[in-house]
């Protein structure tokens, strides 16, 4: 029996549209090379981002006392490690901080009775920079 050419060719191109589809021979190239860029370090596996998670205004002791805060700022994605820096915005200053591979505690002094924003800047291993900003009401506790 003869079997005509027409009748094995949608069956050949069928079977090569649905390789391709499934991430056939075709995907080969374009992961090696984006393999190849993160492990030389050259690419972020993901976008850069800063935000602060908490801040807790510790309140002051006397009317005559600025009150204080405490702040928690957390970096994630782009290319380790990671540099922190804290700025006062409004209404707050920055008396000091602390940092570990992925986060940064601040601490420092707000208005009494207003609101107080900071700001929190990451910048990674490459250059990239990622900025959150943070308010919260600072008030004296009355003993």
């Amino acid at each position: 029996m003869k079997v005509s050419p027409s009748v094995h060719l949608p069956l050949v191109l069928a079977a090569a549209l649905l390789s391709v589809a499934c991430g056939g021979a075709l995907e080969e190239g374009p992961d090696e090379v984006e393999e190849t860029a993160i492990a030389q370090g050259e690419q972020a596996l993901a976008p850069l981002a800063s935000s602060i998670s908490l801040c807790t205004p510790q309140g002051a002791t006397s009317p005559t006392a600025f009150p204080s805060f405490r702040c928690l700022g957390n970096a994630s994605g782009g290319t380790p490690p990671y540099s922190y820096s804290w700025t006062g915005v409004t209404h707050s200053l920055v008396t000091s901080w602390t940092t570990n591979a992925t986060s940064s505690r601040v601490s420092g002094l707000c208005d009494p009775d207003v609101t107080a924003r900071v700001e929190f800047t990451v910048t990674d291993s490459l250059g990239a920079t990622a900025s959150a900003t943070r308010s919260f009401f600072c008030f004296v506790v009355v003993p």
